[in-house]
Protein backbone atom coordinates (compact mmCIF):
# COMPACT_ATOMS: atom_id res chain seq x y z
CA UNK A 1 0.00 0.00 0.00
CA UNK A 2 1.45 3.33 -1.00
CA UNK A 3 1.37 6.98 0.58
CA UNK A 4 -1.75 7.69 -1.13
CA UNK A 5 -3.48 4.62 -0.60
CA UNK A 6 -3.30 5.00 3.04
CA UNK A 7 -4.13 8.15 3.18
CA UNK A 8 -7.18 7.29 1.56
CA UNK A 9 -7.41 4.92 5.08
CA UNK A 10 -6.75 7.54 7.03
CA UNK A 11 -9.32 10.07 5.77
CA UNK A 12 -11.98 7.70 5.66
CA UNK A 13 -11.33 6.79 9.19
CA UNK A 14 -10.29 10.17 10.99
CA UNK A 15 -7.37 8.81 12.41
CA UNK A 16 -6.06 12.02 13.47
CA UNK A 17 -9.02 11.99 16.24
CA UNK A 18 -6.99 8.95 17.77
CA UNK A 19 -4.12 11.06 18.37
CA UNK A 20 -5.12 12.83 21.26
CA UNK A 21 -5.59 9.79 23.01
CA UNK A 22 -3.76 9.26 25.94
CA UNK A 23 -1.32 6.75 25.01
CA UNK A 24 -0.90 8.94 21.94
CA UNK A 25 0.03 12.12 23.50
CA UNK A 26 2.36 10.03 25.69
CA UNK A 27 4.36 8.60 22.69
CA UNK A 28 4.77 12.58 21.04
CA UNK A 29 5.81 13.39 24.92
CA UNK A 30 8.38 11.16 24.06
CA UNK A 31 9.51 11.56 20.72
CA UNK A 32 9.60 15.61 22.11
CA UNK A 33 11.91 15.07 24.51
CA UNK A 34 14.33 12.34 22.79
CA UNK A 35 14.34 14.83 20.00
CA UNK A 36 17.53 17.18 20.54
CA UNK A 37 18.30 20.19 18.70
CA UNK A 38 16.31 23.16 16.97
CA UNK A 39 15.88 22.09 13.54
CA UNK A 40 13.59 19.15 13.45
CA UNK A 41 11.42 17.01 10.93
CA UNK A 42 8.62 14.90 11.84
CA UNK A 43 8.41 12.24 8.86
CA UNK A 44 5.14 10.66 7.82
CA UNK A 45 3.34 13.30 9.18
CA UNK A 46 0.29 12.86 7.29
CA UNK A 47 -2.18 15.39 7.52
CA UNK A 48 0.07 17.50 9.81
CA UNK A 49 -1.51 16.79 13.01
CA UNK A 50 0.91 14.52 15.05
CA UNK A 51 3.90 17.64 13.79
CA UNK A 52 1.50 20.41 15.28
CA UNK A 53 1.10 18.16 18.63
CA UNK A 54 5.06 18.02 18.57
CA UNK A 55 5.19 21.37 18.25
CA UNK A 56 3.24 21.75 21.34
CA UNK A 57 5.47 19.63 23.31
CA UNK A 58 8.50 21.07 22.25
CA UNK A 59 8.02 24.54 20.93
CA UNK A 60 11.10 26.12 21.08
CA UNK A 61 11.76 23.98 17.88
CA UNK A 62 11.62 24.36 14.56
CA UNK A 63 9.23 21.58 13.28
CA UNK A 64 9.11 20.44 9.65
CA UNK A 65 6.95 17.83 8.35
CA UNK A 66 7.48 15.40 5.67
CA UNK A 67 5.26 12.92 3.87
CA UNK A 68 5.21 11.04 0.85
CA UNK A 69 1.33 11.62 -0.37
CA UNK A 70 0.88 15.53 -1.97
CA UNK A 71 -2.54 16.11 -1.08
CA UNK A 72 -2.00 15.35 2.90
CA UNK A 73 1.04 17.52 2.40
CA UNK A 74 -1.22 20.36 0.74
CA UNK A 75 -3.72 19.63 3.26
CA UNK A 76 -1.86 20.01 6.09
CA UNK A 77 -0.37 23.38 5.08
CA UNK A 78 -3.67 24.13 4.82
CA UNK A 79 -4.68 22.94 8.63
CA UNK A 80 -1.41 24.29 10.18
CA UNK A 81 -0.16 27.29 8.18
CA UNK A 82 2.81 28.39 11.15
CA UNK A 83 4.42 24.90 10.39
CA UNK A 84 6.75 23.99 7.06
CA UNK A 85 5.32 20.39 5.15
CA UNK A 86 7.14 19.16 1.96
CA UNK A 87 5.85 16.35 -0.01
CA UNK A 88 8.63 13.95 -1.22
CA UNK A 89 7.77 11.32 -3.60
CA UNK A 90 10.89 8.93 -1.62
CA UNK A 91 12.66 9.11 1.65
CA UNK A 92 16.14 8.81 -0.80
CA UNK A 93 14.56 12.33 -2.38
CA UNK A 94 14.03 13.89 0.58
CA UNK A 95 17.79 12.72 2.52
CA UNK A 96 19.36 14.07 -1.48
CA UNK A 97 17.72 17.52 -0.68
CA UNK A 98 18.06 17.86 3.67
CA UNK A 99 21.24 15.28 3.91
CA UNK A 100 22.37 16.38 7.42
CA UNK A 101 19.63 19.55 7.24
CA UNK A 102 18.13 18.68 10.51
CA UNK A 103 19.58 18.19 14.04
CA UNK A 104 16.60 14.96 15.09
CA UNK A 105 14.61 12.99 12.85
CA UNK A 106 11.28 11.74 14.68
CA UNK A 107 9.64 8.89 12.53
CA UNK A 108 6.57 7.61 14.90
CA UNK A 109 4.51 4.76 13.30
CA UNK A 110 5.72 4.43 10.09
CA UNK A 111 8.74 2.00 9.63
CA UNK A 112 6.43 -0.45 10.04
CA UNK A 113 4.42 0.41 6.89
CA UNK A 114 7.92 0.71 4.54
CA UNK A 115 8.94 -2.17 2.59
CA UNK A 116 12.38 -1.42 2.37
CA UNK A 117 12.80 -0.75 6.07
CA UNK A 118 16.88 -0.88 6.36
CA UNK A 119 16.73 1.63 3.62
CA UNK A 120 14.24 3.52 5.21
CA UNK A 121 16.59 4.29 8.04
CA UNK A 122 19.94 4.61 6.41
CA UNK A 123 18.03 7.38 4.95
CA UNK A 124 16.68 8.69 7.75
CA UNK A 125 20.45 8.74 9.61
CA UNK A 126 21.29 11.09 6.48
CA UNK A 127 19.10 13.46 7.10
CA UNK A 128 19.74 13.46 10.81
CA UNK A 129 23.08 15.64 12.53
CA UNK A 130 22.54 13.94 15.81
CA UNK A 131 19.51 11.85 16.47
CA UNK A 132 16.70 9.75 15.00
CA UNK A 133 13.97 8.68 16.88
CA UNK A 134 11.48 5.92 15.70
CA UNK A 135 8.72 4.24 17.29
CA UNK A 136 6.56 1.03 16.18
CA UNK A 137 4.01 -0.72 17.54
CA UNK A 138 4.85 -4.08 19.61
CA UNK A 139 1.81 -5.66 19.36
CA UNK A 140 -0.60 -5.89 16.26
CA UNK A 141 -2.86 -3.16 15.38
CA UNK A 142 -5.36 -3.13 12.98
CA UNK A 143 -4.24 -1.33 10.13
CA UNK A 144 -4.39 -2.15 6.54
CA UNK A 145 -1.19 -0.61 5.79
CA UNK A 146 1.06 -2.30 8.45
CA UNK A 147 3.50 -4.99 7.33
CA UNK A 148 5.69 -6.52 9.78
CA UNK A 149 5.55 -6.32 14.02
CA UNK A 150 9.14 -5.97 15.21
CA UNK A 151 11.03 -7.42 17.97
CA UNK A 152 13.66 -5.76 19.93
CA UNK A 153 16.45 -7.33 17.82
CA UNK A 154 15.00 -6.39 14.23
CA UNK A 155 15.05 -2.72 15.56
CA UNK A 156 18.49 -3.13 16.74
CA UNK A 157 19.17 -4.94 13.58
CA UNK A 158 18.22 -1.30 11.58
CA UNK A 159 19.87 0.59 13.84
CA UNK A 160 23.31 -1.16 13.76
CA UNK A 161 26.24 0.43 13.81
CA UNK A 162 24.85 3.41 15.75
CA UNK A 163 24.26 3.45 19.66
CA UNK A 164 20.69 2.33 19.98
CA UNK A 165 18.23 2.36 22.97
CA UNK A 166 14.92 0.97 23.41
CA UNK A 167 12.34 1.60 25.57
CA UNK A 168 9.43 -0.23 25.57
CA UNK A 169 5.98 1.04 27.17
CA UNK A 170 2.88 -0.53 27.24
CA UNK A 171 1.79 0.09 23.98
CA UNK A 172 4.97 1.10 21.91
CA UNK A 173 8.60 0.79 21.12
CA UNK A 174 10.31 3.93 21.53
CA UNK A 175 13.79 3.56 19.55
CA UNK A 176 16.35 5.87 19.73
CA UNK A 177 19.64 6.38 17.85
CA UNK A 178 22.38 8.25 18.08
CA UNK A 179 24.04 9.28 15.24
CA UNK A 180 27.01 10.88 17.15
CA UNK A 181 28.94 9.75 20.18
CA UNK A 182 27.85 13.11 21.56
CA UNK A 183 25.24 15.64 21.53
CA UNK A 184 27.25 18.36 20.45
Amino acid sequence: MNASEYMVHWRKKKIWNNLKLHYHQSRFRKCAELAVGKRIVDVGCALGHSTEWLRKMKPGAKWHGLDFDKAAVRDARKLFPNLRFSYSPTIIDFANFFEKGFDSVVCSEVIEHVEDDAEFVHHLKRVARRRVVLTTPVKYVNDPGHLRLYSEADLRGLCAPERCEITRDKMFYYVLIHIAETDA
